[in-house]
């Protein structure tokens, strides 16, 4: 009895690591800070980069294509440009991808404002539901 707790003791760390290194192998990372760092461009990325005062930060914002990043969420990868020091990212949710710096991408897991580890909800498209999403998303 006692061997067969030390074992499933034993397994439930590596089954629980295996998990999130199987999503970080797929490209998915845990957003590290919170803030208005993830943009629908690059140069917009720049500019609130650059002026983080808040008057800046509510204009862009309230012009659309910025977007507060959420400690704790999950996002993949799409492409890195290690120059610039961005990566652009997916973000279920939020149509199209987006650039943030990739020093707020981790590859552990990090407690969200839950108090959980955020993990992928992606699952293959329903094609018929998706063309009726498109058409009202706009």
């Amino acid at each position: 009895m006692i061997g067969i707790g030390a074992v499933a003791i034993w397994l439930t760390p590596t089954g629980f690591s295996d998990q999130y290194d199987d999503l970080v192998r797929k490209g998915y990372r845990w957003v590290t800070s919170d803030g208005p760092f993830a943009c629908r461009s690059k140069e917009d990325l720049q500019r609130v980069s650059k002026d983080q005062s808040d008057e800046n930060t509510l204009r862009m914002v309230s012009q659309g294509g910025v977007y507060f990043l959420i400690q704790g969420a999950i996002v993949q990868v799409a492409q890195v440009d290690k120059a610039s020091g961005i990566s652009q990212i997916h973000w279920d949710g939020i149509l199209g991808n987006l650039w943030m710096p990739s020093n707020f991408l981790g590859r552990r897991p990090i407690l969200n404002v839950l108090g959980t580890i955020a993990s992928s909800s992606r699952r293959p498209p329903d094609l018929e539901r998706c063309r009726g999403c498109q058409n009202r998303l706009g």
